[in-house]
């Protein structure tokens, strides 16, 4: 990943952890299970779906917890985003 992506990653991290008090938008308290939970996990099944060729047109995230936000994505998954449509194309 690049210094920027590292950075929006970090920027995304902060914001969700201070904004937890008020808007109750993970459970989570520690960074690590934060990054795991929200940022690791949706990108590997990402993956997974890719190489099983399992993604189809447009995939959606349902789970009950906000979860990743697709802009804040890594610059190759981005691309995969804006096919589907879950974030604005350039």
């Amino acid at each position: 990943m690049s210094r920027s992506e590292l950075r929006a990653f970090q920027t995304y991290l902060d914001e969700l952890r201070a904004a937890r008090p008020r808007l109750r938008l993970t459970a989570l308290t520690d960074p690590e299970a934060i990054q795991r939970r929200h940022f690791i996990e949706p990108l590997a099944l990402l993956v997974a779906l890719e190489e099983g060729d399992l993604l189809g047109e447009k995939a959606i995230d349902i789970g009950r917890e906000r979860g990743l936000d697709p802009a804040a994505a890594p610059d190759e998954y981005k691309a995969k985003f804006m096919e589907y449509g879950l974030i604005p194309k350039e």
